[in-house]
């Protein structure tokens, strides 16, 4: 099974701009991890959907073409924690070539 995070460009955009404010800038102490958010990060999620998707998906079905994949659209379908109204989320079976 491969399990393919699928959120809207709007909800990427948004979750790097509320990462930013609520953690900051600089690096993490705990990983070392730096806080950067700059034109090439926002332009990579920006166009993930349209560029980097599809070579994605093409990847996936080349070395996975047998798996089942489940395309998450939405976090709080990846959320750990249950919800008060779970949503399965919908199976798709990897594109054709």
């Amino acid at each position: 099974m491969v399990i393919f995070m699928d959120v809207s460009t709007w909800a990427a955009l948004r979750g790097l701009v509320s990462r930013r404010l609520k953690h900051g800038y600089g690096q993490d102490q705990a990983t070392g991890i730096y806080n950067r958010l700059h034109w090439g990060v926002l332009t990579y999620a920006a166009t993930y959907r349209r560029r980097m998707r599809p070579r994605v998906l093409a990847k996936i079905d080349q070395y996975a073409g047998h798996a089942e994949v489940v395309f998450l659209r939405d976090r709080r379908h990846a959320s750990p924690t249950p919800i008060a109204d779970p949503i399965t989320p919908k199976m798709i079976a990897p594109p054709s070539r």
